[in-house]
């Protein structure tokens, strides 16, 4: 496996350090599952859900650096509560506009 990665242009030094790491890991404890939310606070907070364009990269650090605006009002900090974490969704393409997610049957 790791001529694969070296095979695909990875760094070979990178590579067998990072395989070198993982042999030395107990299987169990990595299967083991954790709780991946460290900060309960995260947790709590609602996407705010966008469809991916390229203009909009920056629509994080617009949210970041305008929320104290919302938060100073009474009215609206109650309505929002803490920032929202923003998320990407993919946009349609030609794919999704030209085949059918249902396929319809024949008549007879």
């Amino acid at each position: 496996m790791e001529g694969h990665f070296i095979k695909r242009g990875f760094n070979k030094k990178l590579v067998k350090d990072q395989f070198s790491e993982v042999k030395v890991k107990d299987r169990a404890e990595v299967l083991r599952q954790t709780d991946k939310r460290k900060n309960s606070n995260l947790s709590n907070r609602v996407p705010l859900v966008v469809e991916f364009h390229p203009a909009l990269k920056e629509i994080n650090g617009i949210v970041e650096t305008l929320w104290p605006i919302l938060e100073t009002s009474e009215r609206m900090s109650d309505v929002f509560g803490s920032r929202p974490i923003v998320s990407y969704k993919r946009p349609k393409n030609l794919k999704d506009s030209l085949v059918r997610s249902k396929v319809k049957k024949a008549r007879e």
